[in-house]
């Protein structure tokens, strides 16, 4: 085998096991944050929302409060969305305003 065709197994084999050591920590990192502690596990609000109304679900993730008004979209962006209406996915209630940033 000549020393070009050696090099090039050298150069794959090393980059190989970077992309394979690269994966491993990507994998054990992005678990980490959520089985630290099962009994209280992470979430954007201490206690998860309950909406009143038997056709609005509560919004899981953190989403730009855009309401429909008067059929056209209007979007607060200090503002996450709270309760989203079930048939259309479209946010109904927002959270109060944060005016830190």
């Amino acid at each position: 085998m000549n020393i070009s065709k050696k090099r090039l197994f050298q150069s794959i084999s090393i980059i190989s096991i970077c992309i394979v050591i690269l994966i491993i920590i990507y994998i054990t990192k992005s678990n980490e944050g959520f089985s630290n502690n099962r009994n209280h596990p992470k979430f954007l609000y201490k206690e998860r929302y309950k909406c009143n109304d038997p056709e609005l679900m509560p919004a899981f993730s953190p989403e730009i409060c855009c309401r429909m008004i008067n059929g056209k979209f209007k979007c607060d962006h200090k503002r996450n969305c709270r309760c989203k209406n079930k048939r259309t996915g479209i946010c109904e209630t927002c959270y109060e305003r944060d005016m830190r940033y």
